[in-house]
């Protein structure tokens, strides 16, 4: 019982997973930049630039009036 549970949950996430793939390729498609660079790539270059952007913003913070920590998840 516990193996078909666990298999079943398996499966959902998946198909969740290939879901959310299949959307963000739709939307790959309509950005010049990421058909030139290749998908995973443009991916992973977007990664990085949103990974130094928040290491600066955290280094460079103004604290409670940041406009950017009140409209963001970013903290």
């Amino acid at each position: 019982m516990r193996v078909a549970l666990a298999a079943s949950k398996c499966f959902e996430e998946k198909e969740a997973t290939y879901y959310l793939n299949s959307k963000l390729y739709e939307q790959l498609f309509d950005i010049e930049d990421a058909l030139n660079e290749g998908f995973s790539q443009f991916i992973e270059n977007q990664i990085k630039e949103l990974d130094r952007f928040n290491a600066y913003h955290r280094k460079n913070c103004t604290g409670e009036g940041c406009e950017l920590c009140q409209t963001t998840l970013i903290t």
